[in-house]
């Protein structure tokens, strides 16, 4: 669970320096993958969920590294539509692999009879779904039918995306307790 944990701390922190029209990620997301990639197959065999999400992760992987290449040598900017289209995609499938990591831990709980507080966790990260929902619609509500972010719908956005990030940083430390607790006895 700790390298599952580590994951996705590197793939959901976005740490970008631009130079000219170059840009360098320095927590890379395919590191990140690759991480997830580990923590879920030493644990495949406790969880049906992280079987079915290898086959993704590993998609992820490819696809994050070859983002990270191109943006790196600067065959595509930032700003296109592909990298755009491509981190939709990958923040869409997070979700996938986090319910994977949260259910995980829900059946591991219900199994054992130990507490991990996973359903907390999975609440948690329900309200995670739902606030970057909203974000996404209100973005794109804003992108095609204003097509402006000034006004009242740029502060909307920008509540929004902080109350996002307020749900993700809630996400990984509940998370983080599980992982403690699930550690502890196993």
């Amino acid at each position: 669970m700790t390298m599952i944990f580590a994951g996705l701390i590197l793939i959901m922190l976005d740490i970008n320096v631009d130079i000219y029209m170059l840009r360098f990620e320095l927590l890379p997301d395919f590191v990140g993958f690759a991480l997830l990639f580990l923590g879920m197959r030493g644990l495949a065999s406790k969880s049906k969920y992280f079987r079915s999400a290898l086959p993704v992760d590993a998609v992820l992987f490819v696809g994050a590294l070859c983002e990270w290449v191109f943006l790196a040598i600067g065959l595509v900017q930032a700003s296109s539509d592909a990298v755009t289209f491509f981190d939709t995609v990958e923040n869409l499938c997070m979700f996938y692999l986090t319910f994977c990591a949260v259910q995980t831990l829900v059946d591991l709980e219900k199994e054992s009879g130990y507490h991990f507080d996973a359903v907390r966790l999975k609440k948690v990260w329900l309200c995670w779904l739902a606030v970057s929902a909203v974000v996404l619609v209100d973005l794109l509500f804003i992108n095609i039918v204003i097509a402006n972010t000034s006004g009242l719908w740029g502060l909307a956005v920008i509540a929004l995306t902080c109350a996002d990030l307020a749900v993700v940083v809630l996400f990984l430390f509940y998370f983080y307790r599980s992982k403690e607790k699930y550690e502890y006895f196993f």
